[in-house]
């Protein structure tokens, strides 16, 4: 029976941990101040007496031994016990964390990677770390730059040759999330700006664009809908005004601009009416107002243009897009992230 209350007891405590914000708050500072420290490039002391000392280890060698920091865990004794507390300390470092650290990067004999791998930046910073079993890399690779900031996370599963992927910006929040298959993306890939605002969505196949590349507005509405086959674009070109209205209606053939063109007014009525061939404006061009009225007339022959004539002067016309967007983003976006 004091077995039982003791287990008992012991979930008391810890609900009324659960239930206890202070608690939450105070963990959460702790938390911040460590990957703080971490990032800065400074310490993190463990502190414990008697038992407690022997957790602050536990606590130096899960860290020291996973993440290769150098963590020392001191004990809080008197100060004539400090002798006892540096051979303890070099003991705890020689026996249990070095142990732990030379596994890495091992090789079997007959030459295939076993266990914890790492890779170092040439400032000594790590690049990489991983687990392989017989060559195979398995659970979680991350990657970092060269200040020590998360890079990229890949998640290898047994058996399954997709590996999942998560991008990250220097701020930590996430870059691009998507799949690779034999090192090529593929799959839906979503990328998103450094305030989490989701950019673009797109498929892959083989490591190129094939389906629908999709850009976003700031509130998640389409504002551009783009059909790739295999890397190029072909089929229909869309933009969209943010309450949903159509902007612009288009098609490529073979990468290039092609066939008839639509650009809209805010409200729905014809901007301008054209034709293309090949990149080239062809055959009549016309511009209106957003009441209909005809501003400007044109007639091209593969890109030359053979007549003109203006109906009504406008010193600002509204301008209209004549390829997909060109943020700077969104081009690195298209260029793929290496």
């Amino acid at each position: 029976m004091e077995t039982r209350k003791q287990i008992s007891d012991a979930i008391e405590v810890k609900l009324e941990v659960i239930n206890n914000e202070l608690i939450h708050n105070q963990l959460q500072q702790s938390i911040e101040l460590i990957v703080d420290a971490y990032r800065n490039d400074k310490k993190v002391l463990f502190c414990g007496n008697g038992g407690s000392a022997a957790d602050a280890q536990h606590l130096a060698a899960e860290l020291s031994g996973r993440f290769y920091f150098m963590i020392l865990s001191i004990s809080k004794n008197a100060i004539f016990a400090t002798a006892v507390l540096i051979a303890t300390i070099f003991l705890f470092c020689f026996v249990s964390i070095s142990p732990a650290i030379a596994q890495v990067n091992q090789r079997d004999e007959t030459g295939r990677r076993q266990g914890p791998w790492q890779g170092m930046h040439p400032n000594g910073r790590v690049r990489y770390t991983g687990q392989f079993v017989d060559n195979v890399p398995i659970g979680t690779f991350r990657h970092f730059n060269p200040d020590g900031s998360a890079r990229l996370n890949l998640y290898h599963e047994l058996h399954n040759d997709t590996v999942k992927a998560v991008f990250f910006h220097r701020n930590g929040r996430n870059l691009a999330t998507g799949q690779f298959l034999h090192q090529k993306r593929t799959g839906i890939w979503t990328y998103y700006s450094q305030t989490g605002q989701k950019l673009s969505e797109n498929s892959y196949l083989n490591g190129r664009i094939h389906g629908a590349f999709l850009i976003f507005f700031p509130s998640g509405a389409i504002s551009e809908r783009i059909e790739y086959v295999k890397g190029r674009k072909e089929g229909k070109w869309n933009q969209y005004f943010e309450n949903g209205m159509l902007r612009l209606e288009a098609n490529y053939l073979n990468d290039k601009l092609h066939g008839p063109f639509i650009a809209y007014h805010s409200n729905g009525t014809v901007l301008v009416r054209a034709e293309y061939y090949e990149n080239l404006p062809h055959n009549q061009k016309v511009f209106f107002t957003s009441t209909g009225e005809k501003i400007r007339e044109q007639e091209f022959n593969k890109g030359a243009l053979v007549s003109q004539r203006v109906f009504i002067h406008i010193a600002d016309e509204p301008a209209v897009p004549l390829g997909p967007s060109n943020d700077p983003i969104l081009e690195m976006i298209r260029s793929g992230i290496h």
